[in-house]
């Protein structure tokens, strides 16, 4: 829990992401992220994603730290290894987001629940 002076100055820390897009057809394979304060892969926009066959872990940071995040994006994320993210999925809710996935393995250490939709 960040309380009074630490909170003004743990927020002073710049935030990081490992893959920013916008576009459409990304495709993420055979990759090892890690150590991304908001996200390993942050998908801003864009359709048909496809995030496969990596290892992310160990993303984190009070109130942010996903493996990947989906804001008004949309893909599949298939065959990856999760550990110890905040989410290892987290998605906005915003129009045009959505996500499907399917075969990953979740080792199960999480600061929270592991896949996760808003709104």
């Amino acid at each position: 829990m960040i309380r009074g002076l630490d909170r003004e100055y743990y927020y002073r820390f710049p935030t990081s992401a490992g893959i920013r897009t916008k576009f459409d057809h990304l495709e993420v394979d055979n990759c090892e992220l890690a150590g991304w304060s908001h996200a390993a892969i942050y998908l801003v926009s864009g359709r048909e994603h496809l995030i496969h066959h990596n290892y992310i872990h160990h993303n984190q940071r009070n109130a942010l730290g996903y493996g990947m995040t989906f804001d008004a994006a949309s893909g599949l994320v298939e065959a990856n290894l999760f550990n110890a993210n905040r989410h290892s999925i987290a998605g906005s809710g915003s129009p045009g987001c959505s996500y499907e996935a399917r075969n990953n393995v979740e080792y199960g250490v999480s600061m929270y629940h592991c896949f996760d939709m808003h709104g």
